[in-house]
């Protein structure tokens, strides 16, 4: 039997510092790599996407380019618009992003 009859493997992603505003998220293949940044008491979060896995020393360098997608939720934390690399137009994040608990917020 061959892998190749099933595609590749879906991304599966791993929080590489536990931080709510300044974290790294990496594939468990080493396949695709992110730092998810944001200020505190700011509503607007940028992702970047970066080319190595993330380390301890990472984090404390400048990320000198454009964010690959910035996602501006609402000032009560409710989903907003979201706009990707080199666009002008913003996109609703409802478009992407789905309520998955019965019960949660």
């Amino acid at each position: 039997m061959s892998l190749s009859n099933y595609g590749p493997l879906p991304y599966s992603f791993e929080d590489r510092t536990g931080s709510n505003t300044d974290t790294d998220f990496d594939d468990i293949y080493d396949r695709m790599f992110f730092h998810v940044k944001r200020q505190p008491g700011c509503s607007t979060t940028h992702i970047y996407e970066m080319p190595i896995r993330a380390s301890r020393h990472r984090s404390s360098l400048p990320l000198n380019r454009e964010p690959s997608a910035i996602l501006d939720f609402l000032p009560d934390e409710s989903l907003g618009s979201l706009t990707f690399a080199g666009k002008t137009t913003t996109i609703p994040m409802s478009r992407y992003l789905r309520k998955t608990s019965l019960f949660g917020t």
